[in-house]
């Protein structure tokens, strides 16, 4: 799938060279509407409210959405957060998932993923042990007997569904998410779950404002790259030399991470950078919300 990088900040100056932020949204992201059998849940009025919340409810009543954790806010009085999982005939929808605010037992907010039009038989052809036979072939080893595979749907990129057993591989080197076809035994789905190490630090802003910067851990230093996010989001400042921006901005050279803006202490003292960075991760937020 194609990935758009987009020029979020390219106005603010800083050693007489240009400061960029380059963001790539992550492949599943999208802003409202519905995309093979995908609703994307979005209230932006009270009508829109009101719908998708009857909707909820009914699906909550049927046994299609079911709680999976229900917390009051600790910090806002009368708030109540909820967060269900989709199923479909009693399986698992793997990333279905809504979450809604209640207050005084009224939906105050709601978002999340439904997946719709999914037409598939739920009884699996392979069962767990002949599964778990496949992916122990795939891997060249035995699988640990304590690892029990999940049986659940899969929205497929091509479109449709599959119903799979999905089983979550802990290595010393990586940690991967395998999904088997329940009636092929066929890898339908594989990738890396690894969770990467983030770094939040402080910034002062070109008007002298301090905010927190979340950023990127390499080889002893900080780099603007935010980890926190879903998409790419990194943030250039070559270094300050005016030569090489002009070579990256007419094409003439490739960006590389030597051109990333850098900290020794993370502690951002450059206005230009942090302020490139982070507003950047905020534009992000706004669309994603």
């Amino acid at each position: 799938m194609h990935i758009r990088v987009r020029v979020l900040a390219a106005t603010l100056v800083a050693v007489s060279a240009l400061t960029i932020s380059l963001v790539s949204p992550p492949i599943h992201a999208q802003v409202g509407g519905s995309g093979r059998g995908r609703a994307t849940i979005r209230t932006q009025t009270d009508a829109d409210r009101r719908a998708w919340t009857s909707r909820v409810d009914t699906m909550l009543r049927s046994g299609e959405l079911r709680l999976r954790q229900t917390r009051d806010d600790p910090m806002v009085p009368d708030r109540r957060h909820e967060r269900a999982d989709q199923y479909y005939r009693g399986v698992r929808v793997f990333g279905g998932d809504v979450a809604r605010q209640l207050r005084g037992g009224a939906t105050e907010s709601i978002f999340g993923t439904i997946y719709e039009g999914i037409d598939i038989d739920p009884s699996p052809a392979f069962d767990e042990d002949r599964a778990r036979a496949a992916l122990a072939t795939r891997l060249g080893h035995e699988l640990d007997d304590r690892l029990v595979p999940e049986l659940v749907v899969l929205p497929l990129d091509t479109g449709g569904y599959a119903l799979t057993w999905r089983f979550r591989v802990v290595g010393r080197a990586d940690t991967r998410q395998y999904f088997i076809d329940a009636r092929t035994g066929a890898t339908r789905l594989e990738y890396s779950d690894r969770k990467t190490q983030s770094a939040v630090g402080r910034a002062t802003g070109v008007l002298g404002d301090s905010k927190k910067i979340s950023v990127h851990t390499a080889s002893g230093q900080f780099q603007a790259r935010d980890d926190l996010r879903p998409p790419t989001i990194e943030t250039y400042d070559m270094k300050g030399d005016p030569a090489r921006t002009d070579n990256v901005l007419i094409g003439r050279v490739n960006l590389s991470s030597n051109d990333l803006g850098a900290d020794s202490d993370n502690d951002w003292t450059d206005g230009a950078i942090g302020d490139a960075h982070i507003y950047a991760g905020y534009t992000y937020d706004y669309y994603f919300k």
